[in-house]
């Protein structure tokens, strides 16, 4: 070993024995290690019990959200259902309808749509051509305008149900998601019922774009509604604005879309446009039957922002806190050796024969006893 090398080591180990040949950090270095350790613990046990106490509150929440997605659905087929009853027991409506009144039609459906807020309501007669289709036009003056488009309510599987007269355990009465040229509508259809049999249809609807964003205000989650395929019909999440193609899919995975469909409700986390999510999917089910798929989201990124805050707290805290109690204890232990080492140069001047030094030590404890 050279000179250096053995300089090197005796002065490591004099540095590192020092505290450990006086009496003063022989006491506080156990105090403060164990501070240490206990400010370490408490730290983690406080962190973990925030950071597990924001995942069962997140958990519940996105629980909740596809609950009440779940039950919107439900209600809106029910707001739909008093509208379509209303407009079909309306007297002078089936004789309207009967003899392609437009102009009394109209004057008859439209106070029930303004009084109910409706979406969409549309009437059509026996062969299920339209007499006529009013759409909300403006939601806070509740105006409607006539529907003009391409779409030819007869073929719609529903329609044509209750033109043949068909009904089920719950009645004559139907709902099922349909695109129409203006987008994807939640429709629910009625019989018109006169003394000679079936005079129409009656359809009250609402556009899967307003379900959505109502949803999203009630379950406080990004919602998306889903074909029997995976594919989504459309979504409170941004799907315009892709990040790409792969990052902003809202497509079910397969093996999801099939648990889905058998009833079982799947969670799935996904990155969707740099941010994290959890994704909560279920079933739409009306009047006993699938009427389609959804998923609520939220938002990961708010536990992690919020555990790192209340890691950085908990670590401010604790770090005064052992500041303090350090402090404490250098004072205590400076009062504490402070005689003690008085008492060393005392004896050490007695040592080198000067019998006339004095410690000056006055106190009732064994130190006082000792310094006597």
């Amino acid at each position: 070993m050279s000179a250096a090398s053995a300089g090197s080591q005796w002065v490591s180990t004099r540095v590192l024995s020092w505290p450990f040949r006086h009496i003063r950090w022989k006491i506080v270095l156990p105090y403060a290690f164990l501070t240490v350790v206990l400010a370490v613990i408490g730290s983690y046990l406080a962190t973990k019990a925030v950071t597990d106490s924001l995942q069962e509150r997140f958990e519940n929440q996105l629980a909740e959200a596809g609950r009440v997605t779940s039950d919107k659905v439900v209600r809106k087929e029910k707001e739909h259902l008093e509208t379509v009853r209303a407009v079909a027991f309306t007297d002078g409506v089936a004789n309207a309808v009967q003899t392609g009144d437009r102009g009394t039609l109209m004057s008859l459906v439209q106070p029930i749509a303004t009084n109910a807020a409706v979406e969409r309501v549309e009437v059509l007669d026996a062969q299920g051509n339209r007499v006529t289709a009013l759409r909300l036009a403006n939601a806070s003056s509740l105006t409607y305008e006539q529907v003009s488009d391409t779409d030819l309510p007869a073929s719609w599987p529903l329609v044509q149900r209750v033109l043949q007269g068909q009904s089920d355990e719950r009645g004559d009465k139907f709902a099922q998601i349909i695109e129409t040229s203006s987008g994807y509508v939640l429709w629910t259809a009625g019989p018109i019922v006169t003394d000679s049999g079936r005079a129409g249809v009656v359809l009250v609807g609402t556009t899967l774009e307003t379900f959505v964003r109502q949803s999203k205000a009630e379950a406080l989650a990004d919602v998306t509604v889903y074909d029997f395929t995976g594919n989504p019909l459309t979504s409170t999440f941004p799907i315009g604005e892709r990040a790409s193609a792969e990052e902003a899919s809202l497509n079910m995975p397969p093996a999801i879309l099939d648990d889905s469909i058998k009833g079982s409700v799947v969670r799935e986390q996904r990155s969707l446009f740099s941010r994290g999510y959890d994704l909560l999917y279920g079933r739409l089910e009306l009047r006993g039957q699938v009427v389609g798929l959804y998923s609520v989201g939220l938002s990961t990124d708010f536990i992690f922002n919020e555990g790192s805050s209340t890691r950085t707290k908990v670590m401010l805290l604790f770090g005064v806190g052992i500041a303090l109690v350090l402090g404490i204890g250098l004072y205590l232990t400076h009062q504490l050796t402070k005689p003690i080492l008085r008492l060393v140069r005392t004896a050490r001047l007695v040592a080198m024969g000067d019998l006339t030094v004095r410690s000056g030590i006055i106190t009732a404890d064994e130190i006082g006893i000792l310094a006597t």
